[in-house]
């Protein structure tokens, strides 16, 4: 290729030299021409770094009746690193960007867990090599090759090295027509904790093909497929190995009058073998209709089938919604729909429709929204004689509040929680606790575990036999809220939120259920003044399952203090009553942030959080966390200091993890 590039220029030479027009009488003679130089090999700039990294790091656990274990880590880790832009042949032939660093780790470990009291000097590597060939043709290609290494805090939990090793490229097809880009990459990423114990691993091969194929001016097909092989292991993990296959076809066609309705068709393939194994395929259409500027409809239909383990099960539902905005002030929106599912026998039919008015009006000093709402759900399913397996449940953990599975006879050893993108499996017991009940399951996130306060996860469980049912449901939910705009109460925002949910049962054994009647009432305030945002609720969750009532308190203040300088302060305090376990529940939070360039070359950031939580059942927890970093830069060279302090006691287990970094880089 790069000879017939060679070829080709110096062919067009001696036409670009035919064409010179002749020099005019009296001027300058030229004596030859400017030859473009092609090299097999520039190097534009080279870039250098020399780095000094000293880290020190301490582990201590003790549960109860056991004495304390402590791990200790020091770290001296000098670096040299070099970077560059170059090119073969040209630019646009192959352009390079180059960064390698070598390292020599000398290391000091006393570790008490793993027994092992030992000096090692290893020379390690980082690196980030990228290649784009033919950039600026038709299909630029992409290869590159990385491996870095990060230092990870949990919040109250130990540190972690984080090493990620990645191998890949990604080929690109430009067209207006059929734009495709081609990807594959070789992923693997480990946790190693202070003992140099692998905690977490995920080794990750993938294949990705995706194209926007554009059939008309209106109507485009959308075509992904996916192939992920994924090895999970660790120190006191299940280790998961399984293959996944993923591809989806979109078809969308946009119709009518200034092309304002759409007509989306999709159809997914899933399927995954090794453990778990699973198959799932999904047929979704939805047609969108806009009558009017204030009148809209949408149909949709949804079909799936799906097989998993010695089991299989198919789904249908069709739903029709409409939106119509009477006044600017008023809108209404409605919704009904049926679906269908059976699995091994076993018939649930379903019907559902609900009417919901919203209201937004300008009042003195302010605006007053409200919302109410009716709705009716017929649910019809037949006798059970085997398990039901529920998929993909998406949940989301919030503090101090559990998830609740509602279901009386969940198998709790049969729960699966994974992250959203379903390749991370989640361990009990090091990730999140399970707490059974006669009916239901309650999952709690393990504090300093990989799963993060606000996180939502996927949960899998089956359900044991059940006998023929038939329940209906009715819900009524009512809001309003008054936010004052005008007068010395500006900020201030009132509101209120009503949920009622009752439902009835017909079944020849109704004893056999319990069913989740609720009254969800919250009220409370908010208000904002410059920086600081106050807010102050109460809520009671009258319900035949978890009932609760809770008061919250909350308050954030972020103050720009000048030029890269800022304090962020937050806290909340939430007191929440679990009647029917006759537990209470006591949970502070306070979290301050400081960033403050002290000079034009000295910046500092200080972080606390401290944590306080009050278990009536499991009794009192504690976590208080700060971290410091400081940097001083002058022109190329760097100073950086950072540490971290973390305690956490519970009456499962006391924490501490301290760390100290401290560096010196210097940029030629």
């Amino acid at each position: 290729m790069a000879a017939a590039a060679a070829v080709a220029v110096a062919s067009a030479r001696p036409a670009a030299a035919q064409s010179l027009p002749p020099p005019e009488e009296g001027g300058p003679v030229i004596v030859g021409e400017h030859q473009e130089q092609f090299e097999s090999f520039v190097i534009q700039r080279i870039r250098g770094v020399v780095e000094m990294l000293a880290r020190y790091r301490a582990d201590e656990r003790r549960r109860p009746g056991e004495r304390t274990i402590r791990d200790t880590e020091t770290i001296l880790r000098p670096s040299i690193e070099l970077s560059t832009d170059a090119y073969i042949l040209h630019p646009n032939f192959i352009e390079l960007s180059l960064t390698g660093r070598l390292l020599l780790d000398q290391e000091s470990l006393d570790s008490e867990s793993t027994g092992l009291n030992e000096d090692t000097t290893t020379l390690d590597t980082n690196y980030d090599f990228r290649a784009l060939i033919l950039g600026r043709s038709s299909m630029p290609i992409t290869a590159y090759s990385r491996r870095t290494q990060t230092n990870i805090d949990r919040l109250f939990g130990p540190s972690f090295d984080s090493i990620l090793t990645e191998h890949g490229g990604i080929v690109q097809f430009v067209n207006d027509r059929a734009p495709t880009t081609i990807q594959y990459f070789h992923r693997d990423l480990e946790q190693v904790d202070s003992t140099g114990a692998l905690d977490f691993g995920v080794v990750q091969d993938s294949f990705d093909i995706r194209s926007i194929i554009r059939l008309a001016e209106r109507q485009t097909l959308s075509l992904d497929y996916t192939m992920d092989a994924v090895r999970q292991s660790g120190a006191q993990r299940a280790a998961f190995e399984f293959v996944r296959h993923d591809a989806t076809a979109l078809h969308t066609l946009n119709f009518g009058d200034h092309h304002l309705h759409e007509l989306r068709s999709r159809m997914r393939w899933l399927e995954q073998t090794g453990d778990s194994p699973f198959r799932r395929i999904t047929f979704d259409e939805s047609l969108r209709l806009r009558h009017t500027d204030r009148f809209q409809t949408r149909y949709d239909l949804f079909y799936e089938t799906q097989e998993r383990e010695d089991s299989s099960q198919d789904f249908l539902r069709g739903n029709f919604s409409l939106r119509h905005r009477l006044f600017e002030s008023l809108v209404t929106t409605a919704n009904v729909g049926a679906s269908t599912l059976s699995t091994d026998g076993f018939n649930s039919n379903e019907y559902f429709g609900d009417v919901a008015l919203d209201y937004v009006k300008r009042v003195p000093y302010g605006v007053f929204s409200a919302t109410a709402s009716v709705g009716g759900n017929l649910r019809d399913d037949g006798p059970r004689g085997t398990p039901l397996r529920i998929l993909d449940e998406p949940r989301t953990f919030n503090d101090p509040a559990p998830i609740v599975l509602a279901r009386q006879n969940i198998i709790v050893g049969s729960i699966v929680i994974t992250d959203l993108s379903g390749l991370i499996f989640y361990a009990e017991g090091l990730d999140y606790t399970l707490r059974g009940f006669p009916d239901r399951v309650e999952v709690r996130r393990v504090i300093g575990g990989s799963i993060s306060d606000g996180q939502t996860v996927l949960i899998d469980y089956t359900i044991g036999p059940e006998p023929a049912s038939t329940v209906n449901t009715t819900s009524l939910g009512l809001s309003a809220r008054y936010d004052i705009q005008e007068g010395f109460l500006r900020g201030l925002g009132l509101y209120l939120r009503y949920l009622q949910r009752d439902s009835d049962i017909d079944s020849p054994n109704p004893t056999f259920f319990i069913l989740d009647e609720s009254r969800d009432l919250i009220v409370g305030a908010d208000y904002t003044t410059g920086p600081l945002t106050l807010n102050a609720e109460y809520e009671s969750y009258d319900s035949t399952i978890s009932p609760f009532t809770a008061t919250r308190f909350e308050a954030w203040y972020v103050h720009t203090l000048g030029r890269g300088s800022s304090i962020s302060l937050s806290g909340n305090y939430q007191i929440i009553d679990f009647t029917a376990i006759n537990n209470q529940v006591n949970l502070a939070v306070v979290r301050a942030i400081w960033n403050q360039q002290l000079s034009n070359k000295l910046r500092l950031s200080a972080q606390v959080i401290w944590r306080d939580e009050e278990d009536a059942l499991d009794g009192h927890s504690q976590g208080f966390e700060q971290r410091l970093s400081i940097n001083w830069r002058h022109r190329q060279t760097e100073v950086y200091l950072s540490g971290r302090n973390s305690m956490f006691d519970s009456p499962t287990e006391e924490r501490l993890t301290q760390a100290l970094e401290m560096g010196f880089r210097r940029s030629f």
